[in-house]
């Protein structure tokens, strides 16, 4: 029979395979690397991989007759029994589920079982058939990575509050300098009030007493030239209330500090995203103050669930960019560019965007915008690392998207789409 007949046959089952089927199986279940397992009704086992039986330091043999109860704890037994017993009644395959084993030896390790029912020719369950893919090592990777990302967002959220740290003492020594100006006014007149004030209280006595109340009454009004009274008076009034506005200016500025280094407790909760917006503005003011406006919308949110300072920190990234490639536009004229900054509810879902008239995206840069390290910044100005970790908060960490629309010369939006109770 020719090699391209041959294989047909075998195909389509015309000629018997050289290997029994038992054969087969029995050389598949003792070297597969994954667990295989059958079972009949009652869930014991009636066939196993020669895995199965390494990881339970049991033979074949001895694992026949017997079930789960046998070599897990009471709850993980449980557990295991009645994701089984679910496909055993309902025929339902079970596919990829991820569960946590712990050993015998004390070792926790990750796969991805799945369970099928095992039919008769009548197509009656008779048992249960399953595998079980070994994932620890994904596993325990997925978890360095995800712990890499915190602790390189939490580094950079340090390295933020470090270079927010000049602008936001110069935010608030503007304020302290009208502060202590208005102070030191009030100060100084206060000499020249004193002796306005003993002066009237000589006339007082004078005219009590019966003295000489001309005198007296002339010293009182040279008091008042002395001291330039009309001018305190005019300006004290005013001096205090700059002073009190001043004060209101450094609380806000410390206020705004503190909310946008607030440190997340490892869970979400339901914040005020416009808070936590005007918050950010305030203290990344000295980045983008000298090259750009900022035109703040914001609409009627409700209360969002999501890790604050890490939503603080993506504003800031992005606040940042958007002040830096506006720099680039208006350099040294003099002329200040816009960044936009707009929120608003979209259904089960809010949504933040924040433009800026820069130079737009290079459209040799876009797909590779969110990639880590990647950066259109020139050396020294940018890590790359700013837009990939706002993906992975916005995406990863809260069930949201992030995305952009830019034209070369005209700017980009970027699009923050967050859902309002993500778990």
């Amino acid at each position: 029979m020719p090699l391209e007949a041959d294989a047909k046959a075998y195909r389509f089952g015309m000629v018997p395979s050289a290997i029994p089927g038992q054969d087969l199986l029995s050389a598949f279940l003792a070297t597969v690397p994954d667990l295989v397992f059958f079972k009949d009704r009652q869930l014991r086992y009636v066939s196993v991989s020669a895995s199965v039986a390494q990881r339970f330091n049991s033979s074949v043999e001895d694992m026949l007759g017997k079930s789960v109860f046998d070599y897990f704890d009471d709850a993980q037994a449980r557990t295991i029994h009645e994701l089984q017993l679910q496909t055993l009644n309902t025929g339902e395959a079970l596919i990829d589920h991820l569960i946590t084993d712990r050993w015998p030896d004390g070792r926790v390790r990750w796969g991805l079982l799945s369970i099928m029912p095992l039919r008769n020719d009548a197509g009656e369950i008779v048992g249960i058939f399953g595998t079980e893919k070994d994932v620890t090592a994904a596993k325990l990777m997925e978890q360095a990575l995800e712990k890499a990302n915190h602790e390189l967002a939490a580094a950079q959220r340090l390295e933020s509050v470090g270079r927010l740290a000049a602008g936001v003492a110069h935010e608030i020594n503007t304020p302290v300098q009208f502060v202590s100006d208005n102070v030191e006014f009030v100060r100084t007149s206060l000499p020249d009030l004193a002796g306005v004030i003993r002066a009237y209280r000589n006339l007082q006595h004078a005219v009590q007493s019966g003295s000489d109340v001309a005198a007296a009454a002339s010293l009182a009004a040279a008091s008042e030239g002395t001291a330039d009274l009309d001018y305190i008076l005019e300006n004290a009034p005013p001096a205090i209330e700059s002073a009190i506005e001043g004060l209101g200016r450094i609380a806000t500025i410390v206020r705004s500090m503190k909310e946008f280094a607030h440190p997340d407790q490892g869970e979400k909760k339901f914040v005020d995203l416009n808070q936590a917006i005007r918050s950010t503005l305030i203290v990344a003011r000295n980045e983008y103050k000298y090259v750009a406006e900022i035109d703040a919308q914001f609409g009627e949110l409700p209360a969002v669930s999501c890790y604050l300072g890490e939503f603080n920190q993506v504003i800031l990234n992005l606040l940042v960019n958007a002040s830096h490639a506006i720099a680039d536009v208006v350099k040294d004229t003099g002329n200040l560019g816009m960044i936009t900054v707009r929120t608003r509810r979209d259904g089960e879902a809010v949504e933040v965007s924040i433009g800026d008239t820069g130079t737009g995206i290079p459209e040799s840069a876009r797909a590779r915008l969110f990639d880590p390290f990647f950066t259109t910044k020139e050396v020294g100005k940018g890590t790359g690392q700013g837009l990939a970790i706002a993906r992975s908060v916005i995406v990863k960490k809260h069930g949201g998207t992030l995305r952009f629309d830019t034209q070369c010369g005209q700017g980009t939006t970027f699009f923050i789409r967050l859902p309002i109770d993500a778990a």
